[in-house]
């Protein structure tokens, strides 16, 4: 059964579980879903074959970036149902509203045609604008999902008028015909192309949080419930560059020149203004909001390559930082339902606390830095390779300053987790939900070092 049948119809059961006599069996039906939608991703059982006449096709990239969003969205929905202060339960329709968000995001994997691009992109963006806004009694979580719509509403017309543009120029939506169109017309390219290129690439520049277009993002991370944040930064930030990466490596790589040098503009930009900005912050969710852009900028040095090493290299940078990002997250919401400030300040303590979650917390940040043997220092190190063998050996340069900037930002809660005391030294007991989302991550980044050359073999 095709992804794009099964994770709609699961959505729609789950909704209706909810809104009928089933409530219990919302949650369990979801969890159920969503794991035998990645056996099926992770084996590719069932799903070699084209899609909506051939819009979409599940090939061997689809699938590895499909296992990894849906298992990033399992987990989500395992956080979501926890119960914890501000992250709030969710009724079912916010664990249905993901799994549709989820459906887009397999799309943006997948897609062959560029009107795909823009469906997979708006699915997997109007559940989210939708999820920010959940707690309505909250005024900061109204604003966040209100700047998201809006400003996520404007980069989409702006992608949607460099697709037409591209149309116009080429006379193509699918991304073998303007591969062939681009390759046969080298020479004397309409001017229209350049022009729809350069707005579709400002439009997924949004998607991805790259400065300048990554003002959204500090204040809908701080805004939205914890869990939505963590899907934002994991789900949402992997498959939009899923599709960033598959536009470029399927319909462009002969027009590299033209687009190469934009990619490495943004890249320094949101390199400097993310790991400066997060420099700045004393929130947590705000930090986490400016690393979140940083990290963009690693992956954008990651889109200058193309071949398996440079796909392998993306996915395994991609896996390292969500589970990263998702350990980060669940530890906040455990410390912001103990009664903790929004400040970093807030785990203090936390190694007395909590010792497995301020252990997964110091594993998560050092992944982030970087730091061998885990699995953030293994995506790095190809992603940084494989950009020297592109001859881009300045840009690993800074890249690697901006990695050893982001040192003082990710070690100061660390500071404060290992070698503070909390003020308050109450106990935070792990519910058996966090401690599941924290186990796998942790085997994920532990997995990613011990195991990088398979992966990377089998793409």
């Amino acid at each position: 059964m095709s992804l794009y049948v099964l994770l709609p119809v699961l959505a729609v059961l789950v909704l209706f579980a909810y809104l009928g006599r089933l409530r219990p069996f919302a949650f369990p039906l979801a969890v159920t879903g969503l794991a035998v939608a990645a056996v099926l991703a992770f084996f590719r059982i069932g799903l070699d074959h084209e899609l909506l006449a051939g819009m979409a096709e599940f090939d061997g990239y689809a699938a590895a970036f499909s296992a990894l969003l849906i298992v990033a969205t399992l987990l989500t929905v395992i956080l979501l149902h926890t119960p914890s202060g501000k992250t709030e339960v969710p009724r079912g329709e916010k664990i249905a509203l993901l799994v549709f968000s989820l459906t887009g995001a397999v799309m943006l994997t997948s897609y062959t045609n560029l009107v795909m691009l823009f469906l997979g992109i708006e699915i997997l963006s109007i559940p989210v604008y939708v999820l920010a806004g959940t707690r309505k009694s909250d005024a900061g979580g109204n604003e966040a999902a209100l700047k998201y719509f809006l400003n996520g509403s404007f980069a989409t017309g702006i992608l949607l008028f460099g697709i037409g543009l591209v149309y116009a120029g080429t006379g193509q939506f699918r991304l073998e015909g303007i591969l062939a169109w681009t390759g046969a017309n080298a020479v004397g390219i309409h001017p229209l192309f350049h022009l729809g290129l350069l707005f579709i690439l400002f439009g997924l520049a949004f998607k991805v949080s790259a400065a300048p277009f990554h003002f959204w993002t500090p204040d809908v991370y701080e805004g939205a419930p914890t869990a939505v944040t963590a899907y934002m930064g994991t789900v949402v930030k992997v498959a939009a560059f899923a599709a960033f990466y598959r536009l470029l490596a399927r319909a462009l790589p002969s027009v590299s020149e033209a687009w190469v040098w934009i990619l490495a503009t943004l890249a320094v930009l949101t390199l400097l203004v993310g790991n400066l900005g997060a420099l700045a912050q004393g929130g947590f969710k705000r930090l986490m909001a400016y690393a979140g852009i940083s990290h963009a900028g690693y992956l954008l040095i990651a889109l200058m390559a193309t071949g398996s090493m440079a796909t392998g290299a993306l996915w395994i940078y991609a896996a390292a930082y969500s589970a990263a990002t998702m350990i980060a997250f669940v530890a906040w919401a455990r410390v912001e339902e103990g009664g903790g400030s929004d400040r970093i300040e807030a785990f203090a303590g936390l190694r007395s606390r909590s010792p497995f979650l301020a252990f997964g917390l110091a594993v998560a940040f050092l992944s982030l830095i970087g730091v061998p043997p885990l699995g953030g220092f293994f995506g790095k190190l190809l992603v940084f390779g494989n950009a020297v063998g592109q001859g881009q050996t300045a840009l690993v340069v800074f890249a690697v300053l901006m990695s050893a900037v982001s040192l003082t930002y990710y070690l100061r809660p660390l500071i404060q987790a290992w070698f503070h005391e909390a003020k308050a030294a109450a106990p935070l007991p792990l519910r058996a939900a966090e401690v599941i989302v924290v186990g796998t991550c942790l085997l994920v980044l532990l997995g990613l070092a011990a195991l990088p050359d398979l992966l990377i073999s089998s793409f």
